[in-house]
């Protein structure tokens, strides 16, 4: 008979007589249950790290579960294991025969301890070890206390520490007949006592004789990690943050190391090295400026050789490299064009200038008659100029949450004050509304429609026939038509004839992945319902799908009251050619400069400059603050894209409780009326944006985010100063629907960088159209001047000097002419333009 089956038939013979063992015990009671630093056993080595230390848990049903989890060397709530149904009891077997002094337990999933059910650590056990044959008892324990810190540090470290006299044992087993879990579910059930789960997330076990190789506590939990920003694209240095925890006493050496994910390619030859003090932020700079394009991962150890895998904290530094897109050959044709001043696309030399975003302004679409049903919520459908010349929108609105909705027309003048009216009939407009690309692009009749999946006798597909279809999260295992595919994923779409699908790739393009552990490094296939929007490339050669990765972090970059605190969701674009083989590449990324939290939660975009220029409005998530405002970004080949780093934002949040204090979101084409644009906000909250369900109390809120750092982190906590001065906020939320109303064409100026200097700005060579005109505004003392020079850099007499074109005042389309009026029109061959301003925001230039 084998070692191990006699500790099983032993373990079964001490479980079957332990109705009471774990309570009386006085001699071996050691310290049970308490609170202790770890200065009892410094000087000891925890065994359970040690090559060949197996762990194993017996459940009540007969069945043996893997416990490897809790002697891993993590402390964390993303490393445990779980036992259904009391009792049960975790078996050690060491490697070898030790002598060991101590025991520590680390119980219960912290991040879950303000839920009904609380942390489900253990409660009563008791802890035995295997020698000679037998079992001896070490430790009693009743009514262990449950977690109940509310600090934001060191939260993982509860603990149960024991210490005792030495003993040499072959096998630790511990004896769970009672659990922290109070039976409680968020759902309002009650489990019965026998079916309570319990939780452990480590346990150490101390020798006695062997001095200790590292800290008891593993580098993870004396050390937090992670870059500063999630990814970097093209960038030349990366920023890698190692934060002591209050754990660390003494200052720690570390070797860090690099491989790419999946080539195992090794950057750097050499390790670097970094020394961590008690207290005090280090900062690793790392030179990437020469590395290739990948995901590379990070290995963080102690420099002392011979430590185990437990012992090391693995991170990814993600880069990316987009080539800038290759400008147009000269002359440039800009006839028809609005020439936008986003980048230099169009410049050979600049002098004093710089990009400025222009806020939009932001009007509610409400009225007295709708505020006075309470909290109500709406979102308008479209924003169209009707027949008699006013902006109009159509909208059903009720109470938040209620099925009793009614239909409203609005119209407006100015898209500031509206005259709304109920609406008898049923919600015809005039106005098509598309349905979403990607979430509704089938019929909804399946009987009409086929699938199947692609076969090498369906062909190739042309592009103008692929597109993208989404899973969706309604139905855990969605079918279309007969065929199965995967839940909350998106695949390549083939319309090869009217209602006939082909699902191009059995494996989908991406699939949601909403929880993270420290084990799982992340991939470009792991995204969430962020969605960007599907559109081609101007020659109709290359389709585009954006969509959310996400991407995990790790503390202090974790935003633990999020509704997804272990990853960072960042927009996509994914790009194809053959609908099968798709390239992803990042819609901009948060640098180093940006708070933590920054993150993208989707986009819309559009095609401007007859589709040279393509703008976005990137969907800004500061998880921190829980809001979500509005940023413009840019790309010219959809690829490689843009934002404005220290800008303000395009389209910003009021303040927090106001009708846009929250989160804002647009999802429909601008129109154009008297010289400026409108844009439908068409989905826009009060509510932060962890708020979720309404019916909410003071208490509910404490029990759920009291552990998780709202109080301490939540930026617009002080607002409220208590949980039921949050929960009547919550329970009053709304949303609304709303216009964002700017220049036309006014999304970015150009203006010198220097106020009291004049900028300028020379053209590349231009086959320019007949006219110019200047969207522009110039304020005191301020000018516009024009002059035209031959394709080699000549002025032209009629067009410089004394007789360049001057623009002063304000407006979209202001007529330039040259020789004080006399020359209307520019020259027929190439030219280049050379442009000083002074005080003046420039938009445009319109041919």
């Amino acid at each position: 008979m084998t070692k191990q089956s006699i500790i099983w038939i032993l373990c079964l013979m001490v479980l079957a007589g332990f109705a009471g063992a774990a309570t009386e015990n006085a001699d071996q009671k050691s310290e049970y249950a308490k609170f202790v630093d770890s200065d009892a056993f410094v000087k000891q080595q925890n065994i359970c790290l040690t090559e060949g230390t197996k762990a194993t848990i017996g459940q009540t049903d007969g069945s043996v579960i893997d416990a490897t989890a809790v002697i891993d060397g993590s402390i964390e709530d993303t490393s445990y294991v779980e036992a259904t149904g009391i009792p049960f009891e975790v078996i050690i077997e060491l490697a070898s025969m030790e002598r060991i002094s101590g025991v520590r337990i680390f119980p219960g999933q912290i991040i879950y301890a303000a839920n009904p059910s609380g942390e489900c650590g253990i409660k009563d056990y008791q802890i035995l070890g295997f020698r000679n044959g037998g079992w001896i008892e070490l430790v009693a324990v009743k009514d262990a206390k449950r977690y109940n810190k509310t600090n934001a540090s060191g939260i993982y470290t509860f603990n149960y520490t024991h210490s005792f006299d030495a003993k040499s044992v072959e096998a630790l087993k511990i004896i769970v007949t009672a659990s922290n879990d109070t039976g409680k579910r968020v759902s309002g059930e009650i489990v019965a006592e026998k079916d309570k789960s319990s939780t452990i997330r480590e346990i150490q076990i101390f020798s006695a004789d062997k001095l200790r190789k590292t800290d008891i506590y593993p580098l993870k939990s004396l050390i937090e990690s992670d870059y500063l920003a999630p990814a970097y694209l093209n960038r030349k240095k990366a920023t890698l943050l190692l934060k002591p925890t209050e754990l660390l006493k003494e200052p720690k050496k570390l070797k860090i190391t690099f491989y790419e994910m999946d080539t195992n390619r090794v950057p750097l030859k050499k390790p670097l090295f970094a020394e961590v003090k008690p207290g005090k932020d280090s900062f690793v700079e790392i030179s990437i400026e020469s590395w290739l394009e990948g995901q590379y991962v990070t290995k963080i150890e102690s420099d002392k050789p011979g430590l185990t895998d437990g012992d090391r904290l693995l991170r990814v530094l993600r880069i990316q490299r987009i080539l800038e897109p290759a400008r147009p050959a000269e002359p440039v044709n800009v006839k028809g064009l609005q020439m936008l001043f986003f980048d230099d696309w169009y410049m050979q030399n600049e002098t004093n200038l710089k990009r400025t975003v222009h806020p939009t302004e932001q009007y509610p679409i409400t009225s007295p008659q709708l505020e006075s049903q309470g909290r109500v919520s709406f979102r308008a459908r479209y924003l169209a100029i009707n027949k008699d010349g006013l902006f109009e929108t159509r909208f059903s609105a009720g109470k938040a949450k209620s099925d009793s909705k009614k239909v409203f027309t609005a119209t407006s003048k100015d898209c500031i004050h509206w005259d709304i009216v109920p609406k008898d009939s049923p919600d015809k407009s005039e106005h098509t509304i598309k349905k979403d690309p990607i979430t509704g692009v089938f019929p909804a009749d399946v009987k009409k429609v086929n699938y199947k999946f692609h076969e090498t006798s369906d062909g190739i597909p042309t592009i103008d026939q692929v597109t993208v279809k989404w899973s969706g999260h309604r139905n855990p295992k969605p079918k279309w038509g007969d065929i199965e595919v995967a839940y909350r994923s998106v695949y390549p779409v083939w319309e090869k004839t009217p209602g006939n699908f082909i699902i191009l790739t059995k494996e989908p393009l991406i699939t949601d992945k909403l929880e993270f552990d420290d084990k799982n490094l992340g991939t470009w296939k792991n995204s969430n319902d962020n969605f960007g929007g599907i559109w081609k490339s101007k020659d109709g050669k290359t389709l585009f799908y954006a969509h959310g990765r996400m991407i995990p972090r790790h503390q202090p970059f974790k935003v633990l009251f999020d509704n997804i605190p272990e990853a960072y969701r960042i927009v996509t674009v994914w790009r194809t050619q053959d609908g099968f083989n798709w390239q992803p590449s990042f819609m901009t990324l948060p640098t180093e400069k940006d708070v933590a939290g920054y993150q993208h939660y989707g986009a819309r975009t559009f095609a401007v400059e007859n589709g040279n220029l393509r703008l976005g409005y990137l969907w800004t998530y500061e998880c921190m603050d829980q809001r979500i405002y509005i940023d413009i970004i840019y790309s010219r080949d959809s690829i490689l894209w843009k934002r404005f780093e220290d800008e303000p934002s395009f389209n910003p949040n009021g303040e927090f409780g106001s009708w846009n204090g929250g989160m804002i979101f647009t999802d429909v084409p601008y129109i154009v009326k008297d010289g400026y644009a409108y844009e439908l906000l068409n989905n826009v909250t009060s509510k932060a944006h962890f708020y979720g369900r309404i019916d909410v109390t003071g208490e509910y809120l404490e029990r759920r985010y009291g552990k998780r750092n709202l109080k301490e982190q939540w930026t617009s906590w002080d607002k409220f100063g208590s949980w039921d001065a949050l929960a009547k906020n919550i329970r009053e939320q709304f949303s609304i629907s709303g216009v964002m109303k700017f220049r036309e064409n006014g999304w970015v100026s150009v203006e010198p960088k220097n106020k009291q200097q004049p900028g300028s700005f020379t053209t590349r060579i231009l086959q320019a159209g007949d006219s110019l005109s200047v969207n522009a505004e110039t304020y005191k003392q301020g000018y516009i001047k024009v002059e035209v020079l031959d394709d080699s850099g000549n002025t032209l007499d009629d067009y410089c000097g004394k007789n360049a074109a001057i623009f002063t005042g304000d407006s979209v389309n202001g007529t330039l002419t040259w020789k004080k009026g006399v020359v209307k029109t520019l020259p027929k061959q190439p030219i280049r333009l050379k442009v000083t301003i002074k005080n003046t925001d420039l938009y445009s230039l319109n041919w």
